[in-house]
């Protein structure tokens, strides 16, 4: 599938693998990938993201929160908070008790464990989770679908936006973009660049 990509498509992926490392998490997830759409902010489907405010800058803080809170759809959030359990309060909590990035554990840490668990990828291997595989599969979906011959950004953003009740879906929407505008935005500048 990876063939298929269009060069600034190839950059989403490597620039999704860098945020990965850069915030010490062993995976990519959608997050992950929302970032490296941002980090092209003038292909096409990105372009239409940054025009509506989403920017890199603006989301990086809360991927990193959120991969670190295991990933945690808005519903699964709620349903702790109707426990009494605000997420976003106990990472407080102990951040301003043991500093900041305290739940963070260690890349040589993380390495070192899943090696003595026999997992099959080397120490440093980023995989995809299965809901950023998900993105991938459908921006293939959207290509063929609009008859592309290329997989480029826009469909990794369609990809994106198929996301509901997730926590990119989430975190899209708590900076003002609904996933179902957004992507009705996205198609209508592709149409309107045909």
């Amino acid at each position: 599938m990876f063939e298929r990509f269009t060069r600034q498509a190839r950059e989403v992926v490597l620039q999704a693998r860098t945020e990965a490392q850069s915030l010490h998490h062993d995976h990519i997830g959608p997050g992950h990938l929302l970032l490296g759409v941002l980090g092209q902010p003038d292909a096409p489907g990105a372009a239409t993201l940054v025009r509506l405010g989403v920017t890199a800058e603006v989301l990086r803080q809360d991927v990193a929160h959120v991969a670190v809170t295991s990933d945690l759809s808005a519903a699964d959030a709620d349903a702790l908070e109707t426990l009494g359990i605000d997420l976003d309060e106990v990472r407080r909590r102990v951040e301003q008790t043991f500093g900041p990035g305290a739940l963070d554990v260690p890349r040589r840490t993380r390495d070192w464990l899943s090696w003595r668990r026999k997992d099959p990828q080397p120490p440093g291997h980023l995989g995809f989770t299965p809901r950023a595989k998900h993105v991938l599969e459908y921006a293939l979906r959207q290509a063929l679908a609009r008859k592309d011959r290329h997989i480029g950004v826009e469909h990794i953003v369609l990809g994106l936006l198929t996301l509901k009740g997730t926590v990119v879906a989430e975190l899209l929407r708590r900076h003002g973009v609904e996933s179902a505008a957004a992507r009705r935005e996205v198609l209508a500048d592709l149409d309107q660049a045909a």
